[in-house]
């Protein structure tokens, strides 16, 4: 019973306390998926990314896109690519992980890449 109690009063609380910043995926072939509460996600057909495995997308606190990446390039909340030659390779199943860097007020971040296996 406390079990239950615990998952429905995280569901009703959730969209409140910071989990609108995953609210956006992009993937794949130009793919993404918006998660805005509703039953079923939003499919998205303005992403950029063209990769087999890994990305990283950056939002703020209310769900608005900052920028995403393939571990190779970067492109910004309107989708135009912002910078190339990040070392990600597409075939990392994590090419990138996105980190804010520390006292910098979430507006300055470090994006970190993964190189394939065989690289």
């Amino acid at each position: 019973m406390r079990t239950l109690l615990f998952f429905i009063i995280f569901i009703v609380f959730s969209n409140h306390y910071g989990f609108s910043q995953s609210n956006i995926w992009y993937f794949g072939d130009y793919s993404g998926l918006l998660f805005n509460g509703k039953a079923t996600p939003t499919p998205l057909s303005n992403g950029k990314l063209s990769t087999g495995e890994g990305c990283a997308v950056l939002t703020d606190k209310n769900g608005n896109l900052i920028f995403y990446t393939d571990g190779v390039s970067v492109w910004n909340s309107s989708h135009y690519k912002e910078f190339s030659g990040l070392k990600g390779h597409s075939s990392s199943s994590q090419s990138a992980l996105i980190i804010p860097i520390p006292g910098t007020n979430c507006k300055r971040y470090f994006i970190f890449t993964m190189g394939a296996a065989e690289d």
